[in-house]
């Protein structure tokens, strides 16, 4: 009998045929072999390009196990991600967007870390944004200096949470974020927050301080989230608006609070918190013009961000600076700093030598 692979490297696809086979070929060349390649396809226009593009891959590499499945019906972002982990044989599932990289030697890393840690649930990364065209860095993310366990229970869910929104990279243990499986939170783009909570509960979660995954980035780039029926009436395709985000920031606090009762732990107020200490990213968004900007902040403000003073910091800069002139700031402090500033004292787990 074949043993299950250790890690399913799991990727969402819908409509990029060619960003999917660019990051497929940073997939195959990794230096670890106890791995599958799961690819399933949402029903997408460009289904028949995605499964050509997949299957080409496949038959250039023959002794990497990649599997092609295309969903008969648009399930959308959450829904996909919970078909994934139906059908993942991986001990851990490891999720990828479709147009992002896979950093080389990643899988031999997170593989150590799993076999150094035995009762692990969520493990989160560091991750880069690059350029879409050129690949190269614009911003890295970098939570903690250095590697980082948590032990299960509430502290580690309230730092995990927020943390847990990029997918690039983002690992679960398979078998427990199937347990928790539920389609009351589809349309938010947010079924993660709720796998992490929940699987948090139980399991212990663990960062790795070096960057495994690259996001690439361009202005031009569109999204297609707001295609699913789930997903229609909050989110557009190719659009965003206040409202979507605001929407995005609903389903996350929607997400916050169920996971409050089904855990039975009190992690709802501090998550808040936690958001509003960086809000800075999700104020930007419309930032530019002040007479969309300040209805905007206010519906955030009353979603209880407001009574947090960072909130308002960030908001007064937008107000008063440029956005590219803070961004800019941002970037250059980064890149000083050995990880992201620490502000409103979130867990910072256990330092790992």
């Amino acid at each position: 009998m074949v043993a299950p692979p250790k890690i399913t490297v799991a990727i969402p696809a819908y409509n990029r045929p060619a960003e999917i086979r660019d990051l497929l070929a940073t997939i195959v060349s990794q230096d670890y072999d106890a791995f599958e390649i799961l690819v399933v396809e949402d029903a997408s226009p460009r289904r028949d390009e995605i499964e050509q593009t997949v299957s080409a891959v496949s038959r250039e590499h023959p002794s990497r196990c990649i599997r092609f499945v295309s969903n008969p019906q648009n399930l959308g972002f959450d829904g996909n991600l919970r078909r994934i982990l139906e059908l993942a044989e991986g001990t851990f599932t490891l999720f990828m967007g479709d147009d992002d990289f896979l950093k080389p030697g990643a899988l031999r890393r997170v593989a150590q870390v799993i076999d150094g840690n035995p009762n692990l649930g969520v493990i989160l990364r560091a991750y880069e944004f690059v350029a879409f065209d050129t690949g190269q860095q614009t911003q890295v993310f970098r939570y903690f200096a250095e590697d980082r366990r948590f032990p299960a229970g509430a502290e580690t869910i309230r730092t995990f949470f927020r943390r847990a929104v990029p997918i690039a990279g983002y690992t679960v243990h398979t078998e427990t974020a199937r347990a928790c499986s539920t389609a009351r939170f589809d349309g938010t783009l947010l079924y993660q927050l709720h796998v992490t909570a929940n699987v948090l509960k139980q399991r212990d979660g663990y960062f790795i301080s070096d960057i495994l995954t690259s996001m690439r980035k361009n202005q031009e780039q569109r999204h297609f989230f707001g295609s699913a029926d789930s997903e229609q009436g909050r989110f557009v395709p190719g659009s965003l608006t206040p409202e979507h985000s605001l929407n995005f920031m609903r389903g996350m606090f929607e997400i916050a609070k169920a996971a409050e009762e089904s855990t039975g732990l009190a992690i709802y107020h501090d998550i808040l918190q936690d958001n509003a200490n960086y809000s800075y990213n999700f104020l930007r968004l419309h930032a530019q013009h002040r007479s969309v900007f300040l209805p905007y902040m206010r519906e955030l403000a009353g979603m209880g961000l407001g009574k947090n003073k960072m909130f308002w910091l960030y908001s007064a800069a937008l107000l008063a600076l440029p956005v590219p002139w803070i961004d800019a700031a941002i970037v250059t402090l980064k890149k000083v700093l050995p990880a992201t500033p620490r502000f409103g004292g979130f867990y910072e787990g256990e330092r790992v030598q």
